[in-house]
């Protein structure tokens, strides 16, 4: 399965739809981690698994759950956790839900953490607009799941690829 994950866009609606537009035919799901600051009723959310953020006026599910043949994801925006102080409840919420993939944003800061031992991955895609790490780089990012490994890459706004964020995790 491939997963196009975008989170805190922050009200840049052009490159929200730059984005989903040019791999909308190259994944199997979308998924927006919140503070899109958008109507929940804009086209470009038709195929779009949504979360709200602490910044979103529309009402969209705080927390889904996405289940797949391959994958049961958790998606939440992360505020809701505390996820600027520690993963821990974040953590904990995934796997009461039975998930192996974890989709959070609301910290504008790329993240991969993999627990082998709970089989859980957790992927923050960073800012597509307001970046918070040094240098400024808005991300966001497609993970790919199979039986034996997660690849998650990160590209900037230009869909370059970012190496250094980049990983490949064996299960």
């Amino acid at each position: 399965m491939k997963y196009l994950v975008i989170s805190d866009n922050h009200g840049d609606e052009e490159i929200l739809n730059y984005i989903i537009s040019n791999h909308k035919n190259d994944v199997d799901y979308i998924i927006h981690c919140g503070d899109s600051e958008m109507n929940k009723n804009n086209v470009i959310f038709q195929n779009v698994y949504n979360v709200r953020g602490n910044c979103d006026v529309e009402i969209f599910a705080n927390d889904i759950v996405i289940e797949n043949n391959n994958d049961k994801i958790f998606a939440t925006h992360g505020h809701m956790y505390q996820v600027n102080f520690d993963l821990m409840n974040l953590k904990y919420k995934a796997l009461e839900n039975g998930a192996n993939i974890v989709f959070y944003g609301h910290t504008h800061v790329p993240l991969v953490e993999y627990s082998k031992n709970d089989d859980l991955l957790i992927v923050n895609p960073g800012s597509i607009s307001q970046p918070r790490i040094v240098p400024a780089i808005a991300t966001y990012a497609i993970v790919e799941a199979n039986n034996e490994k997660y690849i998650i890459t990160y590209y900037d706004r230009n869909d370059n690829k970012i190496d250094s964020l980049s990983k490949v995790i064996e299960k």
